[in-house]
């Protein structure tokens, strides 16, 4: 059957491309980014995988004789109440506690 000018020619549909959502980074992510970043700056830096106590920090970092406890969230995420109650016994002891949704948080210990 000849084609006239009349009769289109079938093409397949445009298959729309898999586009990834922009997500808030993950928690795992900001803390590789806030070791490195601490560790450049010489601060010995320790992930807590596994405690005696629930509630306890991400991260303690140690530099001039100082440690600092880092809980790591990501953005627009806060700490539980449990941590909130781990951060206030910290500080009550003395030490320093930063909860830091972005490598910027810790930027301070980095001066």
């Amino acid at each position: 059957m000849p084609i006239s000018k009349e009769t289109t020619v079938w093409s397949p549909p445009k298959i729309k491309r898999f586009e990834r959502k922009k997500r808030n980074p993950l928690e795992s992510a900001i803390q590789r980014k806030i070791i490195k970043k601490l560790e450049k700056a010489g601060w010995f830096v320790l992930k807590i995988i596994t405690s005696n106590k629930n509630g306890i920090n991400d991260l303690i970092a140690f530099k001039n004789k100082k440690a600092v406890f880092i809980e790591v969230k990501r953005p627009g995420k806060e700490a539980d109440e449990l941590q909130k109650y781990r951060h206030e016994q910290l500080r009550k002891e003395g030490f320093a506690v930063i909860v830091a949704d972005n490598v910027e948080a810790v930027a301070i210990l980095c001066e």
